[in-house]
């Protein structure tokens, strides 16, 4: 792709990217109402990890969401863990906690 034609000209070093040269990272879903992360997913999170550790200036935020089945409060905090738990997986892949913020 031409530079002009990028719509993200900052995607990291080594990152998978779509059509529009933007990073294309993947979702991770949980199970209703858990917040653990499935075996599943972790090659998706396993790739942000590799492209954080060809990139070691990048910081990234993990950002959970749920459904609105529940109150805005329990969803809030279900977010939130979910956040956490992909956060703890990425520390324990080698990733320092100064590169990643998590959002509910």
């Amino acid at each position: 792709m031409c530079d002009d034609q990028d719509a993200c000209p900052g995607t990291p070093r080594g990152a998978k990217v779509d059509a529009r040269g933007c990073w294309d990272i993947g979702k991770v879903q949980f199970i209703i109402d858990r917040y653990d992360v499935r075996p599943q997913y972790h090659p998706v999170i396993d790739e942000v990890v590799r492209v954080m550790k060809l990139n070691p200036d990048l910081k990234i935020k993990v950002q959970g969401h749920t459904c609105t089945i529940a109150s805005e409060k329990y969803n809030m905090k279900l977010s939130y863990n979910r956040a956490i738990s992909v956060s703890d997986y990425m520390l324990k892949q080698g990733i320092g906690s100064n590169r990643i913020s998590v959002e509910g």
